[in-house]
């Protein structure tokens, strides 16, 4: 086989991936759906219970409770065993890092076929529980947003034996053209981009010039009783409506 000069790496060789880095970057990246992260992380903490076999932890467990019982020959006992229980562990642990440098990892999961065959698909089942349970709950997040949606007040405003419903737009307020038909009605002229209105300003409830203009403040400057506004022949009404019951 072909090696670099002095190096003695194959030419062919891929590059190793760092996949830690990549997994946090990938964890870490908004553009990732929550769902795949629920399970990248159900998936990385079953593969991070693997450990040897340890009865160290259990015989400390034990002198734990043997020294709240004041049992000093039991705690003497188990502390004998302890030690001699940590040494073969050690050589145990010897024995296994001696059996890495002569075999490939590949290789030594190989000797375990069924039990590879029973974590892949231990695995494979995690995968679709953990993500069956991350839709359910982004479900009931839609389902809850909808509701509160649903339930959000509704107002009439009216002039001239005409009217229109709207509602108060939350977040940052859209550009004008999207609520063209509103800004009409109240008065205002759209540019043709949908992006500015005529005129650019109002008086508010105490007076003063402001150039807040969205559905949002201009309903409040209604509810407020604008005089502005009512002198132009404008009135607002909330209009009563009936939540609709929940899907079976």
């Amino acid at each position: 086989m072909t090696t670099d000069a002095g190096l003695g790496t194959d030419k062919n060789q891929k590059p190793e991936v760092d996949f830690e880095k990549a997994h946090a970057e990938a964890v870490a990246n908004e553009a990732v759906s929550p769902i795949s992260k629920s399970v990248s992380e159900a998936l990385f903490a079953r593969l991070s219970k693997i450990r040897p076999r340890t009865a160290t932890l259990h015989i400390t467990k034990d002198i734990e409770i043997a020294s709240a019982a004041c049992n000093v020959d039991e705690v003497l006992r188990l502390a004998k065993r302890l030690e001699q229980t940590k040494h073969d562990e050690k050589a145990q642990t010897d024995q296994l890092l001696e059996i890495s440098k002569e075999f490939s990892f590949e290789e030594l999961i190989a000797a375990y076929p069924k039990e590879v065959i029973s974590l892949a698909h231990e695995l494979a089942l995690l995968a679709i529980n953990a993500s069956e349970e991350a839709l359910a709950k982004s479900k009931k997040r839609d389902r809850s947003t909808t509701r509160k949606k649903g339930n959000q007040q509704v107002y009439v405003i009216s002039k001239d034996g005409k009217s229109i419903e709207c509602t108060m737009n939350k977040g940052r307020p859209a550009n004008p053209g999207v609520d063209r038909p509103f800004y009409e009605f109240l008065g205002f002229k759209v540019s043709d981009d949908g992006k500015s209105l005529s005129p650019d300003s109002y008086k508010d409830a105490n007076g003063q010039t402001t150039t807040s203009i969205s559905r949002k403040w201009i309903i409040l400057e209604l509810l407020k009783g604008n005089s502005e506004w009512i002198s132009m022949g404008y009135t607002i009404s909330e209009k009563t409506t009936t939540p609709e019951a929940e899907p079976a």
